[in-house]
């Protein structure tokens, strides 16, 4: 799967990210509303293992992509698809972009191009996603996609000493 925008690329993992993959996901900010704490360096080496050997399956299914700046070449961020429900087409989206790159403008604009891609090319019928509804960024970002806020489950999650309400979006092709 490869999705582009003017300054964006989403592409697969190549050997050449780990650096900036280990860079995400040791940055506090970045794992500020996340369940978990930043992950050591041993856990991320093997997590970027797996997604690389997974793409030796052409199943879309789960799908972990680089972000790519197209300029520099330089991969700023990632992007999870998780089918929910194969049959029904049902697809998760989530993400992340180094903290230099954010209010950029370049997660609306990918994302964008992600939603419409997963909605017109892979015909999914529903996309959605997730965040602690404490994260305003993400929030925001979120409905600028066009996904409404379909439930909130209040302290539906404890990260870093504290209770999150989770905030679940989604938008449906037949909607558009």
């Amino acid at each position: 799967m490869k999705i582009e925008s003017s300054r964006i690329l989403l592409r697969k993992f190549k050997r050449r990210d780990f650096s900036d993959f280990l860079e995400i996901y040791t940055d506090k900010e970045i794992f500020k509303y996340e369940l978990s704490n930043p992950l050591e360096k041993g856990d991320i080496e093997y997590e970027f293992n797996e997604i690389l050997a997974s793409y030796m399956y052409e199943a879309f299914d789960h799908l972990c992509l680089a972000i790519e700046e197209k300029e520099s070449k330089k991969m700023i961020g990632t992007i999870t698809l998780d089918y929910k429900d194969p049959d029904q087409k049902i697809c998760e989206i989530g993400g992340w972009l180094k903290t230099e790159y954010t209010k950029k403008g370049y997660a609306t604009e990918i994302g964008k191009e992600l939603i419409q891609s997963l909605l017109y090319d892979k015909n999914c019928s529903k996309v959605f996603c997730s965040t602690v509804s404490q994260n305003k960024n993400a929030c925001r970002l979120i409905e600028r996609l066009g996904l409404e806020q379909e439930g909130l489950i209040k302290m539906g999650t404890w990260a870093n000493g504290k209770n999150y309400d989770i905030a679940f979006y989604g938008i449906l092709k037949s909607d558009l």
